[in-house]
């Protein structure tokens, strides 16, 4: 009854003695809570409080005005600290932590609890893990992360000491703690990285010096958004740290609140601060949090311990529970930016209102209004690139009320040119054609000025020019801009880069930043075709294994008489490789529109990833001739585009690829070490026959080919792989066939269980083991070196064949096994995989979730968790599947 008269009497006070100030903040209600209300947060329509004396509490707010007690737990000591997480609520109490079941708001169930060295003062959690501040006996306080995963018994993970803790925010790996050495004059703040949960340790600390020299000051409160941490300390009020690099964080903003600040919550652009003794309740605005400033105050008696915030309320533990409206008081700025010598408006001025992060831009007519500023004071700051900063101070902005502030901004004389851009240049460069050299140029100054402007050509890696020309212009006028196009043209050699610059040279030019532009622009041929590697080096190829030969393409821009880049064409193919006893065994697969190029998977460019079609005939494919020979893998090729059957290709300058051919290489020793030519002898593509065309219109256009070489590994270069296979009772296993994937190298085993594999390239792969008695097995990251022989023998697994998780047979494993699962046990069918598995006897192998060797409850139970993201699906280990 005590309780509820002082609330009655500072209510009293707050609204009719004229104590309260409240700028822009209001009581709007106030509960008696069960306790003493020590902590706040909230979780849809409820407030959970730490009542301290009195356990947990949980209050309706849904009707701000009206709050209603939903339910309390009573439980033993202060509670000084509530968090909500999950469905459940820990507070931080007088030597322990408490953890209650919230499931049911009315009857709120305590379910564990932790006994900590010292004085648990507050809580912070995320996931699996409570961080718990502790404090008491300096030389044991500190951190200490609590294991939350079994709510009914929770255990201590790790610690890590500090002195004087206050309060705790966690993010990530890394926790964020208010801490100070006791007895000292100044603020504490620091950073522990909790990666290893067992093991945390200070990654960066910071001390502040507190303002009033042995002013005995404390930091009690910690909150994060983005990139910053927000302190409450006892006489620096609201400190501000970056905290981007967790571990070199550094102080920079402070903005003071008086004295005892307490508490710190940060919600949308506002900092919520207070005070535990005299001071009340303040807010600043931070929507620049390098430049904090104050947007409502309620200054009165409070005795606030704990409070938070959502949209325009605020909820404030301090002994009751209060709810107070925050409705910011809102103004204006207007006016116009002139040109203080003529009296012109200035368009394109950039106002700020200091310290605040609003600001405004002058219209074309010099006028501009800056909108939404707390009732505060402020600086205006007026900046132009073409004037000097003008400074307006001590602007004072009244709640709905536009203040009118013009000034005029004096010209900042400039010495400045520079060129803009280079213009007209297509990439990349097409072989032969010739290019004129233009650029845009700017007189950045405000006076006229003579100029000269150079436009440069090199060729990668040199670093004398190839063109080299200038342009000078005498008294251009202040502000303007002009393209110039240079005397000399450019003609660029194919297949090389090109380096273009083009520059401005101005006796004292005051910005050097923005004198010079570069560009760097490829050379292509003006049709080209390239099989193999598109730069020329020699395709590495293994005896007998498959060879991937990949046909490039490219045609430049705009090739039509209309530019608009399409280009009506037809490609036509003939392309003679060498024989098979020499090189080419046979063609893989023999014939297979598919294996040409996806369109998808390296086609950027409009139309190629739109053909719908690639006919290739396959009359002139048949077995290849020994020898060399004239036989082509694809004798003609018709490339059809999106518009029905009119075929074109158009590859935007770009090098594209066409098609991939695969060959089977002949098991021959003698290519070992050797370097060929894929195509017939005497043949180069593009001399003496036509392998391509280009119909456009009425011309055939024939481009330049290329062709890269085949290098065969030698001897030296490859490896072996060899060893024995046994059954499971030890004995040699013949007729098994192992298989090195990737590399299409196989074996069966002999009498003695041997297999031989030779010729492969250096590298890792997986080995396949087939018996037809025992099914698949697998060896993994099987690593093969040059010169020398792997041996990997391998002893045959009994098991059977079923997929673990399928509990329904269809060879999947989805929701639909659970409820199949589901109904098993209700009597429903029973699994079909079914094996004999020593010593467990018959059992459903593929419902066997968890990898009991049994079928039960808990495999619906850990196949719901695997669905929902858990562990992976188990199999027995005495049956497991052998494919």
């Amino acid at each position: 009854m005590k309780k509820l008269l002082l609330l009655i009497i500072l209510l009293l006070i707050f609204n009719f003695a004229g104590y309260s100030y409240g700028q822009n903040i209001s009581l709007i209600s106030i509960f008696d809570t069960p306790g003493e209300a020590h902590d706040v947060r909230l979780l849809g329509n409820y407030a959970f409080i730490a009542d301290s004396g009195n356990g947990l509490s949980i209050v309706d707010v849904s009707d701000p005005l009206n709050p209603t007690l939903a339910g309390n737990c009573p439980t033993w000591g202060q509670h000084l600290s509530v968090a909500v997480e999950s469905g459940y609520a820990y507070i931080a109490a007088t030597h322990n932590l408490q953890i209650f079941d919230i499931s049911d708001y009315s009857n709120p169930i305590p379910v564990g609890s932790l006994t900590t060295p010292e004085d648990a003062i507050d809580v912070f959690v995320e996931r699996d893990y409570a961080y718990v501040c502790d404090r008491g006996n300096p030389f044991t306080s500190g951190l200490i992360i609590i294991d939350i995963s079994d709510k009914t018994n929770p255990v201590i993970s790790g610690s890590c000491g500090t002195n004087f803790i206050g309060g705790i925010y966690v993010r990530g790996d890394y926790a964020y703690i208010a801490a100070d050495e006791r007895g000292l004059d100044e603020e504490g703040f620091k950073v522990i990285d909790v990666l290893d949960r067992s093991n945390p340790f200070i990654a960066c600390e910071i001390t502040i010096p507190s303002p009033i020299p042995y002013g005995r000051n404390n930091t009690y409160e910690v909150f994060i958004k983005d990139n910053y941490a927000y302190l409450a300390t006892r006489i620096g009020g609201l400190r501000i740290i970056d905290i981007s690099d967790p571990y070199n964080a550094f102080h920079v903003e402070t903005h003071y609140y008086r004295r005892n600040t307490h508490d710190v919550y940060v919600s949308g652009d506002y900092a919520y601060i207070s005070s535990q003794y005299d001071d009340g309740l303040a807010i600043f605005d931070i929507s620049s949090p390098v430049n904090p400033h104050w947007a409502g105050i309620y200054d009165a008696y409070l005795g606030i311990t704990g409070l938070c915030a959502r949209d325009s309320l605020i909820f404030v533990a301090a002994d009751s529970f209060y709810i107070f409206e925050f409705a910011p008081a809102l103004g204006s700025v207007s006016g116009t930016v002139l040109d203080a010598d003529n009296n012109m408006p200035i368009g394109g001025a950039t106002i700020l209102a200091f310290p605040s992060a609003v600001s405004g831009v002058s219209g074309s007519a010099g006028e501009y209004i800056i909108e939404n500023l707390h009732n505060f004071t402020y600086d205006l700051i007026f900046s132009h690139p073409n004037y000097f900063d003008t400074t307006v101070s001590d602007v004072h902005i009244l709640e709905d009320d536009t203040i009118e502030v013009s000034v005029g901004m004096i010209h900042r004389p400039v010495v400045d040119a520079g060129v803009s851009g280079i213009l007209d240049i297509p990439y990349p460069f097409v072989q032969g054609r010739e290019y004129a050299l233009k650029s845009e140029v700017n007189n950045y100054g405000y006076t006229a000025q003579s100029i000269y402007f150079v436009y440069e050509v090199y060729y990668s890696g040199s670093i004398y020019p190839e063109i080299a020309d200038t342009i000078y212009i005498s008294n251009m006028p202040g502000g303007s801009r002009d393209t110039l196009l240079f005397p000399t043209t450019f003609i660029p050699l194919p297949e090389t880069t090109c380096i273009l610059i083009s520059y401005s040279v101005l006796a004292g030019d005051e910005d050097p930043t923005n004198d010079t532009t570069v560009m760097q622009v490829e050379s292509i041929y003006d049709y080209y075709i390239f099989f193999g590697d598109p730069h020329g080096a020699p395709l590495e190829a293994n005896i007998g294994s498959i060879l991937e030969m990949t046909v490039w393409g490219a045609t430049p821009l705009n090739l039509d008489q209309n530019g608009d880049g399409i280009v009506d064409s037809v490609l036509f193919m003939f392309i003679p490789l060498a024989s098979p006893d020499s090189i080419i065994s046979y063609r893989y697969p023999s014939w297979d529109p598919q294996d040409t190029l996806p369109a998808h998977s390296y086609f950027p460019f409009y139309p190629l990833n739109e053909w719908d079609a690639v006919t290739v005939e396959p009359e002139v494919i048949g077995s290849p001739e020994p020898g060399w020979t004239t036989q082509p893998m694809i004798g003609w090729a018709e490339v059809h585009g999106p518009y029905g059957d009119t075929p074109f290709f158009n590859s935007m300058a770009d090098t594209m690829p066409l098609f991939i051919f695969a060959m089977q290489t002949a098991m021959d020793t003698t290519l070992l070490g050797q370097q060929l030519d894929p195509f017939q002898e005497g043949y180069y593509p593009g001399i003496g026959e036509t392998f391509w065309g280009i119909q456009d219109g009425i011309t055939t256009i024939y481009p330049a080919g290329y062709y890269s070489g085949l290098r065969f590994y030698s001897e030296s270069e490859l490896g072996y792989v060899m060893g024995t296979v046994t059954d499971t009772g030890g004995s040699p296993a013949d007729d098994a066939v192992v298989s090195l994937l990737d590399a299409f190298r196989e074996d069966t085993t002999d009498l003695s269980g041997d297999y031989y594999l030779p010729w492969i390239t250096p590298g890792i792969y997986s080995l396949e083991f087939y018996h037809p008695d025992y099914g698949s097995a697998f060896v993994n990251d099987v690593e093969v070196w040059a010169g020398d022989t792997t041996v990997v023998d391998f002893q045959l697994i009994g098991g059977c064949e079923y997929l673990p998780g399928d509990a329904n047979g269809d060879d999947n494993k989805n929701g639909v096994d659970v409820t199949y699962l589901v109904a098993y046990f209700k009597g429903g069918p029973r699994p079909p995989d079914q094996c004999d598995c020593p010593p467990h006897g018959i059992i459903y192998t593929a419902a066997d979730a968890d990898g009991s060797c049994a079928t039960n409850g808990l495999d619906v139970t850990y196949m719901v968790s695997y669905f929902k993201g858990g562990p992976r699906i188990l199999y027995c280990a005495d049956c497991p599947p052998y494919e």
